[in-house]
């Protein structure tokens, strides 16, 4: 999911999924 996560602006979820 961590594609998912970097092709989108910057989420909550991005936090989680790439660890920073």
């Amino acid at each position: 999911m961590e594609v998912g996560s970097f092709q989108q602006p910057n989420p909550p979820s991005l936090a989680y999924d790439s660890g920073q």
